[in-house]
């Protein structure tokens, strides 16, 4: 079975950003990963990015992390000179992201902007060592909830760290984990949410980007057309919402 074309949202000189599906290694699936479809994709198909795609060696490499389990908005770079570009961008703190993240819980702590600051080791963590064994470095999330259900709250978050899982690890710490986290989460909340609704994913999501391009003097939001399926479902299970975009 031929896997579904990765949508891409916009291009430029010597770059392109996607909108990655959850359940997609980036690029640790020699093959089957996001990389490797992507290059094929770029390979078959006659599109207006492909005439970006270099003949060189350097291929095609993510500028930053989006987890396997996560979906959203993934930029990436064809050349040395743009990919380096971006890196430098996000090292200075130019480069903004959002994210959206369904979380379990309406109150308990959960204000309407808030702000999350538990320290976190560099590395990923486990259930139950959330924060991390040994060297702990400082880390802070910004969030505000853009819409309350009976069960479950939706957040946009800002990442002003970039600590390894970090929203999922702060989201678990403040008793309200992220939907469908099975890492940092309950095995029995994924469950009861593998059976009663058919939900198998990470309930986080890149909306979008912010970036100034190599070719650009400004800088651009790069968004996620919408929110993915299976959320929005459990959404409208949890007492409706509108599609929500990241202003």
């Amino acid at each position: 079975m031929t896997a579904p074309p990765i949508p891409i949202i916009a291009s430029g000189a010597g770059w392109l950003a996607v909108d990655k599906p959850s359940g997609l290694s980036v690029h640790n699936d020699p093959g089957k990963d996001l990389c490797s479809l992507l290059t094929r994709q770029f390979e078959s198909e006659a599109t207006d990015q492909s005439a970006d795609r270099p003949n060189g060696p350097f291929g095609l490499h993510p500028v930053h992390r989006l987890d396997k389990e996560t979906s959203g908005v993934l930029l990436l770079a064809w050349y040395k000179e743009v990919f380096r570009h971006f890196s430098e961008a996000f090292a200075a703190g130019q480069v903004s992201k959002r994210y959206l993240a369904l979380v379990h819980g309406t109150e308990g702590g959960l204000e309407k902007r808030g702000q999350w600051r538990w320290p976190l080791s560099p590395t990923a963590a486990g259930r139950k060592n959330i924060q991390g064994a040994g060297r702990r470095v400082p880390s802070k999330t910004i969030y505000r909830i853009i819409h309350r259900g009976r069960r479950y709250s939706l957040l946009e978050c800002e990442l002003l760290t970039g600590r390894t899982h970090q929203i999922r690890r702060h989201a678990a710490l403040s008793r309200h984990p992220i939907l469908g986290d099975r890492r940092y989460g309950s095995p029995r909340a994924c469950r009861f949410l593998a059976e009663r609704h058919g939900f198998n994913r990470l309930a986080l999501h890149c909306a979008g980007v912010r970036i100034q391009a190599p070719e650009s003097e400004t800088r651009r939001w790069l968004a996620s057309p919408t929110l993915p399926v299976p959320i929005q479902r459990i959404l409208e299970s949890d007492g409706g919402a509108d599609d929500p975009r990241v202003s």
